[in-house]
């Protein structure tokens, strides 16, 4: 497995976080105006002294004036830095075009970073908003964000995305920590969410650092198959032709394990519709008939008058096919 080696780390500016790569994607939780500047403030200090281009969108009710002050009493002379930094309202960043485009603005900030790095700056340094989403704006809101994580490691860049604790349910502070690399808590009521950010960003990490593993083993046990096929093309290997059909079994077997465990530790978006259980099991019942023949089993279906419901279709036939193969595991001899 080969290993990135990271250069070049900017300063967060933040206290207790430690230096940070471009590409990275913060959430921060706050609570009062006062936890807000104590993250921001610093946070954009830190990228004008170190030459990064900064866009600063202040959450509503907070005017750019009061975002001003608030920087100019950490950067004394900012008066020098008005060409490195921008200062806007979340109306006139995200609304510019009446209605919220999530690609749009996701084309905006790669744009501006063009920009940044054209006119002699190290990257670019953001804050966003999300004082603005509304209920009917969320699911929108984290497509965005999700965008955001699957791109920004391509360029100088760098997120810090606010999310103020008494806007945000535990479901949705789940689907904001989900969406970025990692979440912190400044807030003096901290206590009731640090947790449970802290155990969801370990297990995205872990799921992410297993999924690379499952991709590392697969690759070297597709050569290792190739090349026993090749083998047996071979005329004065022929004796051996039993052996390479074991080699290839246990691969297959090795590869069939693999390729389970990278199904579980793998997320993906949910493709929910509208099905009745009934279609679904009748589809798989010639698939299940002749795994169960096998054992000289049988299964018979008898369907009931049941309403749609709506699930994803695919993974509610794998729940089924794992069902009826652990019944026929531990089902005796010639058993329905």
């Amino acid at each position: 497995m080969q290993v990135k080696v990271v250069e070049n780390l900017r300063k967060t500016g933040i206290p207790f976080i430690a230096d940070i790569s471009w590409g990275t994607h913060i959430a921060a939780f706050y609570e009062t105006k006062q936890d807000y500047f104590e993250i921001t403030v610093p946070y954009f200090a830190a990228g004008l002294e170190n030459n990064e281009y900064c866009m600063w969108i202040v959450p509503d009710p907070i005017q750019p004036n009061e975002a001003v002050k608030a920087l100019k009493a950490a950067v004394p002379d900012l008066d020098t830095y008005w060409t490195q930094i921008e200062i806007l309202t979340d109306a006139k960043w995200y609304h510019q075009y009446g209605h919220f485009q999530g690609e749009q603005v996701i084309r905006n900030w790669v744009n501006r970073c063009s920009f940044a790095e054209s006119h002699g700056y190290e990257g670019l340094r953001v804050c966003g908003s999300s004082s603005w989403i509304g209920k009917r704006q969320w699911k929108d809101f984290m497509d965005y964000e999700k965008k955001i994580e699957d791109v920004i490691h391509s360029f100088k860049m760098i997120a810090l995305c606010p999310y103020q604790l008494s806007q945000c349910d535990l479901r949705q502070i789940l689907d904001v920590a989900s969406h970025h690399q990692f979440a912190f808590v400044r807030s003096k009521y901290d206590w009731k969410y640090a947790k449970s950010i802290a155990e969801l960003d370990r297990v995205k990490n872990m799921t992410k650092m297993a999924a690379g593993i499952v991709h590392e083993v697969k690759n070297p046990l597709s050569v290792a198959r190739a090349m026993i096929q090749l083998l047996q093309t071979k005329r004065e290997l022929e004796s051996y032709s039993q052996f390479f059909s074991s080699i290839l079994d246990e691969l297959d077997r090795a590869d069939g394990i693999i390729t389970e465990y990278l199904s579980l530790v793998t997320t993906k978006e949910q493709a929910l519709k509208e099905c009745n259980l009934n279609d679904i099991v009748s589809s798989l019942l010639p698939l299940l008939r002749a795994e169960a023949l096998q054992d000289r089993h049988d299964v018979v279906f008898h369907p009931g008058n049941i309403r749609e419901i709506s699930v994803d279709a695919s993974e509610i036939r794998q729940v089924i096919l794992n069902l009826v193969r652990n019944g026929l595991e531990a089902m005796s001899v010639e058993s329905v």
